[in-house]
Parts: structure tokens; C-alpha cells; sequence
């Protein structure tokens, strides 16, 4: 059997547990001093990771909403995510012009989230229980866009996977 417990170096946790687990499995203990990553993770702790919550631009959303966990570098803080501390990405919008924002400086951005439907989503749409705008080719999703600019447009490809 093989438990691995992380705890961060400058913490007493430690020390108790190596006392505790030396005394309980003798030498079958081992201690290693390794950074976790991403990789390290499982597919079900890394999806639970990603439901964890975080501050995006002053709105608390999951990181699932942001990013996959394909797109997911070493250079996450996953230990922070692992400590329950909270993360911030971006800063909040600034309200007003006083501040230095300035709606002429604001550039338009499009965000590619790539995710796994359930292949019946077209039919879902069909019969009026999915409210969003769907694509299936680059110039269908342009025209979308340009026709409804205050509502979401999703393009959908299918992948070898269907």
C-alpha cells in the first residue's frame, strides 16, 4: 500500500508525521522532498481541482470556467489550490475613468475554451432546451457573433471521437 501525504516544508506537520509513520511502518517509510505537479495528479483529483473556485477579474468562478486541464502548465500554483488559498487572477475592472480606465484603450477579446459536449446537444437545441447560439463552421460562427453580440456563440467541431 502506498500513501503519500504532502505538507509544505517550513510547516511542524511534517516533522509529526514522519515521527508518527517512522514509529508505525519502520522502514518502510520513505520521505522525499518533491514539487508536485499537475501530471502528478489523477484524472479525478485534477477535475476536482478544477471545480475548486478562484477570483477572476473580481467574480469568484471555478477555474473549470477559465481553463482545462490539458492547458494547465508547471508553472500553475498548485500548491496554493492544494492549501485551499485564494487564488486571484487579473485584476478587477476599473469603474470608472478617474482610475485610468478608458473604454477607447479596451480591446475585444475571444477566449477558445475547448471542451466535450454530449453529442445530442444539436437536438437539445432543436427542441428549445439549449438557450445558446450554435456554429459549426468558422464563417457561421463570424456571422453569429456579428448578429448577436451580447449573447454567447458557441462553435462545436466534431473530433475523430465524434
Amino acid at each position: 500500500m502506498k500513501i503519500i501525504l504532502t505538507t509544505q516544508l517550513d510547516d511542524n506537520t511534517a516533522d509529526i508525521i514522519q515521527q508518527i509513520a517512522t514509529e508505525t511502518f519502520g522502514e518502510g517509510f520513505i520521505t522525499t522532498d518533491e514539487e508536485l505537479r499537475w501530471s502528478d495528479l489523477t484524472s479525478t483529483s485534477q477535475r476536482i481541482m478544477l471545480e475548486k473556485t478562484v477570483i477572476f477579474q473580481g467574480r469568484r468562478v471555478a477555474l473549470n470556467q477559465l481553463i482545462s486541464a490539458e492547458s494547465i502548465t508547471d508553472s500553475f500554483p498548485l500548491a496554493d489550490l492544494l492549501q485551499e488559498k485564494e487564488l486571484t487572477i487579473g485584476r478587477n475592472p476599473a469603474p470608472s475613468a478617474g482610475s485610468g480606465y478608458s473604454e477607447r484603450y479596451y480591446i475585444d477579446r475571444t477566449f477558445n475554451h475547448k471542451i466535450f459536449v454530449r453529442q445530442d446537444i444539436a437536438i437539445d437545441k432543436n427542441e428549445g432546451k439549449f438557450a445558446e447560439l450554435l456554429s459549426s463552421n468558422e464563417q457561421e460562427f463570424k456571422q453569429l457573433c456579428q448578429k448577436n453580440p451580447k449573447h454567447n456563440v458557441h462553435w462545436l467541431v466534431k473530433d475523430k471521437s465524434r
